[in-house]
Formats: structure tokens, C-alpha cells, sequence
């Protein structure tokens, strides 16, 4: 019995051994043999820095097939145009072709014999995106930005093609952009900057650029006139209209007028001379006041006139564009002497202002002798001294009868009192305190009526950057009785005033006065009494020196002459 039992474990010995072979093998058919190895995709074509995936696929002897992309041994015939990694993906190195075969390392088989290769045929790079730079820029309106194109290419490369692109901006009213990435502005505003090349654009990837123009800014200040020359003496400035007594207003040292032109990043020029701080480079020989008027000190010598525009720190120096003003000696003035008054527009005088001046170096006084019926006799007189600087000291009104007002400076020579005696009996009646501004401009002043230490009145300024007043509103015990309002052209020149009461002390007592310059020179003033339409107005000659010679009053429809003033001036 043993033995038959030995017998049948040796019978089926070889077959339990088989059996636990094929266990091991997962069962395969071992007849099923590889044959051949095919490579997909067979043909491919990819530009330089990109990478192609292959797959090896194996047929075998029973028909079936299996994926072995990641045990074949990879190989490109040309290292220089692409290499393979062990999982069958291919990365490109240059342009050019490479045949691609895949070998089974425990058979030997490969993809060429009896399968099929790949070709991988590798292009020049290709362009995969595009960034413009800067990608925020800003400029004020008028100048320009020059934008980049960078390109990124498929191997991972960048290129300039700044030049090559085709450029636009999304707003051609803020930026229009050239073949060469050069934005101009046209307008403020915010433009988007784009570049495009064979149909890949930088908006794809995020890569445009914002362009913000804001307003044109401040690029060169000129003075202009270049020069101007005055005399050292002292001159009349006459008033232009007839609120005030007799038209005069101060005496004063010569002046000239200059204008700051800036020019702009957008082509533009502007007068700023009422926004630039204005410099004088001898203060002893001219004094800068506001707007561009600049007048002398009474001292020979020359001023070196510059601006500074305190914004962009701008001067007029910067481009050699400063103006001289230079005084010289003087050797006389032309100064008003008579005005006779036609007064029924019949060629017969009948009354008449004479003027005397008598000048020492103290100043000048100037007395008006008024003919009141032109019969050769004064019958009474007013006074106005002034000092060596031109400032008004002293008032006195028919003789002094109606009044003597007398002024006080400080050591700055600035106005700080006033006082009045009204009766001409050398007792005080009023006094006035002046009150200024950072600027040196006044701004109010105030009025004791009986000495008694209160203020009854106050009387305030509003004034524009140069100094010109906007308004004049009148307060007396706490109301607003009356005001006047101005307005002014570059020169300083009152173009418009409107006297208004407020509180109608005269029912309809709404003055309006319009003004029209020739070369700076008041030529007409229109008279509106009661707003209400023309009045009556004022036409002004002037001789060939430059000095008023005629003043003319008509209606207000033109066709009345209603009196001629005639002025007569020397040269003293």
C-alpha cells in the first residue's frame, strides 16, 4: 500500500509542479509570445520647447495586446532635436526631426522590427503669450509712453517684439499708440494698451497695460515783455471812473506790466501770472506787486524779474526766460496842469480845475484850484500832500472847511490809521483802523464816528490773488447798507462794477459801470444808474504821448453829447 502511494505522487509529481508555475505566472498562456511593438502616435509635430507624450503598445502571438509605455527602454535617433524620459514622453531641443523606437528589455523586441516607430518632427518655437510694459504707467495730457512687448515662447524663451506686434488702444480720445508701442495722449482719462502677433494678444494672458493721463502739466514759464524801462520820478495815476472826486486817486513811482506764459506738456500756453509767486532780484530797485505789476522804488539801477510757480517748482529762470526792469533817471513827468469842463456841449467853458505840484524830497503836494464859474478866480481849493514813496498823507477839502483826513503808516509803510476832522477846526471827529491779510492786501477797516471807542462802521474787502478788490461791502451798525462788486482782465483793469444796496437806502439805487481798454487805455465807460439799462457814457482820447486829452459824455443812446471835459498836462 505504501508503495502504491509513492507511485501516484510520482505520476502526479510534474503536474503539481505545472500547475504551481502557471500560479506564479498570473495565469499567463505561456504559448502567447510577444511579436511586435507598435509606437502612437506614429507622426507628431510640435514646436520647439514643448514636449510630446508617446505610447508603446505590444501584440502578441494569441492576438492580444498590451500597454507598455512604461517598460520599454525609450530612444530618439537625434538627442539634438529631442530626448526621451523612461515613460515615453518626449521633450524637444531644437527644430529638426527625430525617429522615436521603443525596445522591450526582457525580449529584445523592438518597435522597429515588425512594429512601427514614431517621427517627432520639432518646429521653431512658438509664440505662447505676450506682456506689455509698463503695466501701469501715467502721464499728464500732451506727452508720451513708450510700451514693450515681450513675447514668451513655447521653449520658454522671451523676445523684444516691441516692433513686430500690432498695437491698439481701447480709447483713442485718452491715446492713440503707433507701430512702435509709442502712446501719445489726446485727453485725460484711462486708456487699455494691447499688443497682438499671430493671433496670440496680450489680453489672453492678462498682459495689457493701463495707461492714466491726467491734466497737461506746467513744463516752461516765459515773462513777457523780456525788458521794460522806466524813469525814477514820480507820476500821477489817474481814475478811471467819476465816483471819485476830481478822478484822481495816488501819486506814484513808474510801473510796468509784466505776463507769465506757461507752456504745457500738451502744447498749450496759459497766462498764470495771478498763480506765480512773482521775484524781484533787487528789492531796492523794483518792487514785485501782485499779478505782474512791478514798479520802481525811485532808485537807478536794474531788476532781474523772475517767477516760480509754487505747485510744480517751475521758475522762469529754468529756461532763461526772467525779464529785466531797469530804471533810469529821471529827467521830468508829464503831469495833468488843467481840466476845463463844457459842461451845455456849446464850445464855452464854463468852469475849471487847475493843478499845482510842489515836489521836494519829502514828497510832492498837489493842491486843486477849483473856477467853479470860469471867471478867472479860484473859489476854493483841495490839497493832497504825499510822501517821497508816494503815499497819501493828508486830505483837505475846500480849503480845509470840508474836511481834513490825515493818514498814518507803519515803518513797513503799511496804512494803519486814519483820522478826520470834518469841520476844519482842528478837532478830531473820526477815526478808522486798517486790517490786512497774509497777502499785505486790506481786507477791513473800521470807523469810530464820535470818538467815543465804538466802531459804527466797518468797511470790508475781498480781494483776488492779485491784490485787486472783488468786493467792498459797507456795514454800519450791524447792516449791510451798500456794496460794490468788481471785476477785472489780466491787466488789472476794472472790466465791470456793480454798486448794490442791499437794504434800498435809494429805492432802485443799483449802479452798473462797464469798462472797454485799447492797448490797456480806458476808452469807454457805460453808465447804468438804475440797472435798468444805458444811462450815459464816457468816451476817452489821448494825445501822442499817451495822456488823456478829452473826456466825452453822451446819452445813453448816442446821439446827445452831454458835456467835454479837456485835460491839459506839462511836462515838469
Amino acid at each position: 500500500m505504501k508503495n502504491a502511494k509513492r507511485l501516484m505522487v510520482v505520476l502526479y509529481l510534474p503536474f503539481i509542479i505545472l500547475a504551481a508555475f502557471l500560479v506564479s505566472c498570473g495565469g499567463e498562456d505561456i504559448d502567447a509570445a510577444l511579436v511586435y511593438i507598435n509606437i502612437t502616435p506614429s507622426n507628431a509635430s510640435i514646436s520647439n520647447g514643448s514636449t510630446q507624450q508617446f505610447h508603446a503598445t505590444g501584440t502578441f502571438t494569441d492576438g492580444s495586446t498590451q500597454d507598455l509605455t512604461n517598460t520599454v527602454t525609450w530612444l530618439s535617433d537625434n538627442i539634438l532635436v529631442a530626448v526621451m524620459d523612461n515613460k515615453g514622453l518626449a521633450t524637444s531641443k531644437s527644430s529638426g526631426s527625430a525617429v522615436i523606437t521603443a525596445t522591450d528589455p526582457v525580449r529584445g523586441i523592438t518597435s522597429t522590427s515588425g512594429g512601427n516607430d514614431a517621427t517627432l518632427n520639432v518646429t521653431a518655437e512658438s509664440l505662447v503669450s505676450i506682456a506689455v510694459t509698463p503695466s501701469n504707467a501715467s502721464i499728464t495730457n500732451g506727452l508720451t509712453q513708450q510700451f514693450t512687448a515681450m513675447g514668451t515662447y513655447s521653449d520658454a524663451s522671451t523676445k523684444d517684439i516691441t516692433n513686430t506686434v500690432i498695437w491698439d488702444s481701447d480709447d483713442s480720445l485718452v491715446a492713440t499708440i503707433n507701430s512702435t508701442g509709442l502712446a501719445s495722449s489726446t485727453g485725460e482719462g484711462v486708456a487699455i494698451i494691447n499688443a497682438t502677433l499671430s493671433g496670440v494678444s496680450s489680453t489672453d494672458t492678462a498682459g495689457d497695460a493701463t495707461l492714466t493721463v491726467s491734466s497737461a502739466a506746467l513744463v516752461s514759464i516765459a515773462i513777457t515783455p523780456s525788458a521794460a524801462i522806466v524813469n525814477s520820478g514820480l507820476k500821477m495815476k489817474f481814475r478811471q471812473e467819476e465816483i471819485y472826486r476830481n478822478g484822481f486817486a495816488d501819486i506814484e513811482y513808474h510801473s510796468a506790466w509784466y505776463n507769465a506764459v506757461g507752456t504745457y506738456t500738451d502744447g498749450s500756453v496759459h497766462d498764470i501770472s495771478s498763480s506765480v509767486t512773482w521775484i524781484s532780484s533787487d528789492t531796492s530797485v523794483a518792487e514785485v506787486k501782485a499779478g505782474g505789476l512791478v514798479a520802481s522804488k525811485g532808485v537807478v539801477g536794474t531788476s532781474t524779474i523772475s517767477v516760480l510757480d509754487p505747485v510744480s517748482a517751475i521758475s522762469s529762470s529754468d529756461s532763461d526766460q526772467s525779464a529785466s526792469f531797469d530804471v533810469t533817471a529821471s529827467t521830468g513827468e508829464w503831469r495833468l496842469t488843467k481840466i476845463e469842463y463844457d459842461l451845455d456841449n456849446n464850445s464855452i467853458i464854463n468852469s475849471s480845475h487847475s493843478y499845482t505840484y510842489l515836489e521836494n524830497a519829502n514828497g510832492i503836494t498837489l493842491t486843486d484850484f477849483f473856477d467853479l464859474d470860469n471867471d478867472g478866480v479860484s473859489e476854493s481849493y483841495d490839497q493832497f500832500i504825499y510822501n517821497s514813496s508816494g503815499k497819501e498823507l493828508r486830505k483837505m477839502y475846500d480849503g480845509g472847511a470840508s474836511g481834513i483826513i490825515e493818514f498814518i503808516y507803519n515803518s513797513s509803510g503799511r496804512l494803519e490809521t486814519g483820522t478826520a476832522d470834518w469841520e476844519g477846526d482842528g478837532n478830531l471827529d473820526e477815526m478808522g483802523h486798517y486790517y490786512y491779510d497774509a497777502s499785505g492786501f486790506l481786507i477791513m477797516w473800521d470807523t469810530d464816528l464820535w470818538l467815543d471807542g465804538n466802531i459804527e462802521g466797518r468797511y470790508y474787502y475781498t480781494n483776488d490773488a492779485r491784490g485787486n478788490v472783488l468786493a467792498l461791502e459797507v456795514e454800519f451798525w450791524g447792516t449791510i447798507s451798500r456794496a460794490w462788486y468788481m471785476t477785472y482782465d489780466v491787466h488789472n483793469n476794472k472790466i465791470s462794477m456793480i454798486r448794490d444796496d442791499p437794504v434800498e437806502v435809494l429805492p432802485a439805487e443799483d449802479w452798473v459801470y462797464t469798462y472797454t481798454y485799447i492797448n490797456d487805455k480806458l476808452t469807454r465807460l457805460d453808465v447804468d444808474i438804475r440797472n435798468d439799462g444805458l444811462d450815459y457814457y464816457y468816451l476817452y482820447a489821448y494825445d501822442s504821448n499817451g495822456n488823456l486829452s478829452t473826456r466825452t459824455t453822451l446819452s445813453g443812446g448816442g446821439s446827445t453829447v452831454l458835456n467835454v471835459a479837456y485835460y491839459t498836462w506839462n511836462f515838469q
